[in-house]
């Protein structure tokens, strides 16, 4: 089985040494700016990572502003696929099954509404809808 390797070890000890070396002179330019003997843009390394740092929170933050547009379109064409779906049954539906749509009872007929499931149905999906105008209204 073989043994998953670190990131600072590149191939060998080599990067290691390497990675104690530039964090040994990192440490070093640090402290000779804090005493003032250094300016931290010597470090050519630092700015190196710090560039490589903004561009990353640069990256992120544009795949940020891209998934909220993403969504806004999302939500925008959800509403648009609502209203075609709407046109497309009043085209295509006839006058009684459009009034029984739109009625507080959708889906159920006056005609056919004379048993006692038909009506708890009836009942419980007026209640339902109730309470969607509620919650909506709440929000």
């Amino acid at each position: 089985m073989e043994q998953p390797k670190s990131p600072t070890a590149h191939d060998g000890p080599h990067g290691i040494l390497d990675k104690i070396r530039s964090t040994k002179r990192r440490f070093i330019q640090q402290a000779l700016t804090k005493m003032g003997k250094a300016e931290s843009s010597d470090d050519h390394e630092y700015q190196v990572l710090r560039e490589r740092q903004l561009e990353l929170v640069s990256n992120v933050e544009q795949v940020f502003v891209h998934m909220k547009s993403f969504v806004t379109n999302l939500v925008s064409l959800g509403y648009a696929c609502t209203l075609l779906g709407d046109d497309m049954t009043m085209i295509r539906t006839d006058i009684p099954t459009r009034n029984a749509n739109n009625s507080q009872a959708y889906g159920v007929k006056a005609a056919s509404g004379n048993d006692e499931f038909t009506k708890s149905m009836a009942n419980i999906d007026v209640a339902a809808r109730e309470l969607a105008v509620y919650r909506s209204r709440a929000k």
